[in-house]
């Protein structure tokens, strides 16, 4: 399995000192005010967007409690927490606190790859996702390549374990990054089990997978569509029709009047942000499976067929009816004050919204994102230069 590289120790202050505490002692680590607040943080402003499907708020409450024990999660966390304060307030000194702790997390885990009997602990993949997360807001090169195969030829059977919230939050991940760079997931999803959901995060958990099994299904090399068998292709669209006829009403948004003149999309209200995702995703389903039907027509006839905006111009019923569907998963997300469905939407909105023809949307769209990223400060450089790229290719770019 490759391991995480391992860089020179950071500056960790303007004089190159620190009193930073070791993350070996988690409490006594604690007992420090700037530590303590940073765990706050986490705690009360991050660990929710980990536990957008999850009604047992692992990442929140269980996830907290490991780290007073465990120093890999422990200093993962201080990372995550102290790179998002930094991007947020803009001060450096959270800079230099998240390098120091980022590095802490990359020993730890180097040593646990060594031993290889803890590469499967629920511990180490939270671990794992908070270190990706610290990496996509520190900008920096990634230490974590390799890392999927902490779940390499693992059967995981779902359950309310930490492992499972962790599998989750790692398959999200994996997906948003997957539908900005149009290619399959880095993970496997053969050996994954779990059982016909009956609760609302659980179905968001499972249109989840179905959405990952379907892009590495769909998705070829670069931008071209994979060729999908008949059969293949009906039992995804049964699968996920399934899905949708088994939500209960829940799932179903609440419609209010709405003032036109400030939004160009539909008022869509949910109060749960696994409603949200799960809606999304579903939404993204409809898309991927509808240009896999019309890529393989095409392809049969024509050659190959590339994934872009421009393949709305051959039928004009599908072009609607895509459009519908990426109109749905904008709107699901401008509907709603929930920041971690937002950071969840980003992979959709990059893959679909391409398909959105109204120059005012459109606009309106690549505002929104300038909002998302203040609110949230998670980078959205990559996703308005893929949407804005796709309409320029259209000929319609957005002033």
């Amino acid at each position: 399995m490759p391991r995480p590289r391992l860089e020179n120790r950071p500056p960790l202050s303007p004089n190159g000192h620190s009193d930073l505490p070791s993350p070996e002692d988690p409490r006594q680590a604690l007992t420090q005010s700037r530590i303590s607040s940073i765990f706050r943080h986490y705690v009360s402003e991050l660990a929710p967007w980990y536990d957008l499907n999850d009604a047992r708020r692992r990442f929140q409450d269980v996830v907290s409690v490991e780290a007073l024990h465990n120093p890999l999660l422990f200093s993962a966390i201080l990372a995550f927490s102290s790179v998002h304060l930094h991007r947020s307030l803009g001060s450096r000194e959270f800079l230099y606190i998240a390098e120091y702790y980022h590095l802490e997390s990359i020993r730890r885990l180097i040593a646990i790859t060594d031993r290889r009997s803890q590469i499967h602990d629920g511990a180490t993949l939270a671990a794992t996702c908070l270190l990706r997360s610290y990496e996509i807001l520190a900008r920096s090169q990634s230490h974590l390549h390799g890392s999927s195969s902490f779940l390499a030829g693992q059967q995981i059977r779902i359950g309310p374990d930490l492992l499972s919230a962790g599998f989750w939050n790692y398959l999200r991940e994996d997906i948003t990054v997957a539908l900005i760079e149009k290619r399959r997931l880095k993970i496997d999803l053969e050996n994954i089990w779990m059982q016909y959901p009956t609760e609302d995060d659980d179905r968001a958990n499972m249109i989840s997978l179905l959405l990952g099994r379907t892009i590495n299904s769909c998705f070829g090399t670069g931008n071209d569509a994979r060729v999908l068998p008949i059969p293949e292709w009906r039992s995804l669209r049964e699968q996920v029709d399934e899905w949708r006829r088994d939500l209960p009403i829940s799932f179903e948004p609440i419609h209010f009047e709405q003032d036109r003149s400030t939004n160009n999309f539909p008022e869509l209200l949910h109060f749960h942000g696994w409603h949200i995702a799960g809606l999304q995703y579903y939404h993204t389903l409809q898309i991927i499976l509808l240009l896999a039907e019309l890529g393989s027509v095409v392809t049969a006839e024509a050659g190959s067929l590339k994934m872009g905006s421009r393949i709305m111009a051959l039928t004009p019923r599908v072009a609607q009816e895509i459009e519908h569907h990426a109109v749905q998963i904008c709107a699901l997300a401008i509907s709603n004050d929930s920041n971690a469905a937002r950071v969840n939407a980003f992979g959709p909105i990059a893959f679909c919204g391409v398909y959105i023809r109204n120059q005012q949307q459109r606009r309106q769209l690549l505002d929104e994102l300038q909002k998302w990223e203040k609110l949230t400060s998670w980078p959205v450089e990559s996703i308005v230069r893929v949407l804005q790229t796709a309409w320029e290719e259209d000929g319609e770019a957005v002033p």
